[in-house]
């Protein structure tokens, strides 16, 4: 460009003008002069159409509405119960105070009942232990929570005929063919804007050449 007299900034300018105007493109440092018919053959590396395209997301869409319904009720299902456990839970511990503290208040004495306590806490240790041992995690009331609903959940997942790879595949392909559908649609109507401007261009070279004629 400076060669041609033209200063950096202003060759900046000029390239943005050819750009935004459609005339060239860019992409990764190389200046393409014929963006038409890099969005053509853009539209024919991408397989299939459009049209196709919708029709398999539409496929796809419609099992996965399905398949996401009867999840969706199972997931309600698994939230009711998980409140459920923990209010049980709540009322279990509020039980066993409440009988605790009448026995040493009203029924026995501290003296008898001091033992008592220490066995119960000691019963809860070992239960804990127990967890421990089973899923060699430590406890918690949490993680405990989680692993029994996840459990439910699950097997109610595969009672109702649902098979979570299949799940999680249908959502990928959902989110991959939308991205194609847009990216299809993008390079069509590129190659529809490059091939309207080329021809727009053909007219007005006709029009130049035939007044040169004239003027001769």
């Amino acid at each position: 460009m400076q060669q041609h007299g033209l200063t950096p900034a202003a060759a900046e300018d000029v390239m943005g003008r050819l750009e935004r105007s459609g005339a060239v493109l860019t992409l990764s440092g190389t200046v393409l002069l014929r963006p038409g018919e890099v969005a053509e053959a853009l539209a024919l590396v991408l397989p299939g159409s459009p049209a196709s395209t919708l029709q398999q997301l539409e496929r796809v869409q419609l099992e996965l509405s399905e398949v996401e319904a009867k999840a969706a009720r199972i997931a309600r299902r698994a939230a009711w119960r998980q409140r459920s456990f923990v209010w049980a839970g709540f009322a279990a511990q509020g039980m066993l105070w409440t009988l605790l503290c009448r026995l040493t208040y009203y029924e026995l004495s501290w003296d008898v009942m001091e033992p008592v306590c220490f066995f119960v806490g000691g019963a809860q240790a070992m239960l804990c232990y127990a967890y421990f041992m089973a899923t060699r995690r430590d406890f918690s009331w949490e993680a405990a929570l989680e692993r029994h609903v996840g459990q439910w959940e699950k097997q109610q997942l595969a009672t109702a005929g649902i098979d979570l790879q299949r799940f999680s595949w249908l959502r990928r392909e959902a989110q991959r063919l939308r991205e194609l559908l847009a990216a299809q649609e993008a390079a069509q109507a590129a190659a529809a804007v490059a091939a309207s401007e080329t021809e727009h261009g053909g007219q007005i070279d006709e029009a130049a050449g035939g007044e040169g004629k004239k003027e001769a």
